[in-house]
Formats: C-alpha cells, structure tokens, sequence
C-alpha cells in the first residue's frame, strides 16, 4: 500500500468565530552540531593558514634587495613588500617615510616623465618600468590572495549555517581552494617581480611567514579533502 506524506499540522488561528486549521511547513531550527574530528582539524590549519597569511601581508619586508629606479631613487638596499617598498637610508627601513606604495611611486613617475617627455609613451615606459613591474606583481599577487579571502568566508558560513554534510562538502571545497590561492598567489606575485630584484633579493620575514601560512593551509587542505572522501564510503 504506498503511503503519501502528511504535512504536521500548523496553527489554529481563530477568524470570525470559527478555528481555521493552516498548515505550515516551519521546521524548528536544528542546534549546530560541530564537523567531526578529522574535518575539524583541517578546518582549524586553514583557518591558522588564513590568519598568517592576512597579517604576512602587513609586514614591508618580504624581500631585502639592492634596487635603483631611473629618476626616482639610486641603488639601494630596500625591504620589498606585497604592495609597497622601504627604502633604507641610514640604517633605517622601517621609518614611516621611507615606506612607499608600489601604485603611488608608479604614479608619480608617470606623471613626473609623461609632462617633461611631452607625452612620449614610449619613453615613460622606458622610464618606470621596474616600478610598473613592482606595482603589476602586487597587483597580481593582492588578486590572488583577494579571491582566496572570499572564497574563506564563504566557506566558513557554509560550515557554521548548516549540519547537511552535502552542503558542508561544498563548504570544504571552498575553504580547499581558498587554501590552495595561497601559494598560488605568491607565485604569480614573485614571476612580475623585476629581474633586478630577483636576482640579488634575500628572503624577508614577510615571506617566510607567507610561505609557512601556505603550508599549513595546504596540509589542512590535505587533511580536509581526505575526510570528504572518507565521508563518501
């Protein structure tokens, strides 16, 4: 005999003097139940991941290199960062003043060469072009780590607003990508870099950290897609 699906009886609400039944298809909210241990624990390394990597981002030095820019600053050793550089001048890098944006530095010598070039593109392409490679690997690079960040806190509502292990798994693939932007990020960031600074740079703890907040996510990333595929048998 096939049964059919009877819906719970909603409110009786009283209109005119008589009771109306009204069915109401209302569930009562499920406390949140927590991932099991194995998910959680790679939940937590990506988070770790995560936080290392915002605050790797506010550190100048990801890399010390000797750099000289045409008609902007001599041959120096200077801290370069994700987005900015330090210039260090008497022993000094980390004075307020010394510290420069990628995008206004470029800018500046933009306007600076395109007004005495009398608007020779070419020549003020000749003439900011390191600073031009600078600012295009941060702007790569800040994408990137963009891109992961949403993908993060989308992951983590996902996680937190539902007990649905299918839409936890969505949730999982998320917080896997977002981990995997990490270091994918760092090597489009360091592939713009000019040559120049390349070729004689010395790792700065910014970028130690970076990479280290890299390898955490992606062993989280490892531990947390081997129990979605656990989950799956």
């Amino acid at each position: 005999m096939k049964k059919t699906a009877v819906n719970p009886p909603g409110p009786i609400v009283i209109s005119g003097g008589q009771a109306v039944n009204r069915p109401t298809d209302e569930r009562p909210s499920q406390p949140f139940v927590l991932p099991p241990p194995e998910a959680r624990t790679g939940l937590v390394l990506i988070i770790t991941g995560m936080v290392l990597m915002f605050i790797a981002t506010t550190v100048n030095a990801w890399l010390v290199s000797e750099i000289e820019v045409r008609d902007v600053f001599e041959e120096q050793e200077a801290l370069v960062g994700l987005r900015q550089i330090a210039l260090c001048r008497e022993g000094s890098c980390s004075e307020p003043n010394n510290v420069h944006s990628t995008d206004a530095l470029y800018g500046s010598c933009y306007s600076d060469v395109m007004s005495s070039s009398g608007g020779d593109e070419w020549y003020v392409d000749r003439k900011c072009a390191r600073l031009k490679e600078l600012k295009t690997a941060g702007n790569a690079g800040s994408f990137g780590l963009f891109i992961g960040g949403g993908l993060f806190v989308f992951g983590i509502i996902g996680v937190v607003r539902t007990n649905d292990e299918t839409r936890r798994k969505n949730a999982y693939s998320m917080l896997i990508a977002a981990s995997a932007l990490n270091p994918v990020s760092l090597l489009m960031w360091y592939s713009f870099l000019p040559n120049m600074v390349r070729g004689s740079a010395s790792l700065g703890p910014g970028l130690v950290l970076a990479c280290l907040a890299s390898l955490v996510g992606a062993y989280g990333s490892l531990v947390l897609r081997h129990h979605t595929k656990t989950a799956d048998h």
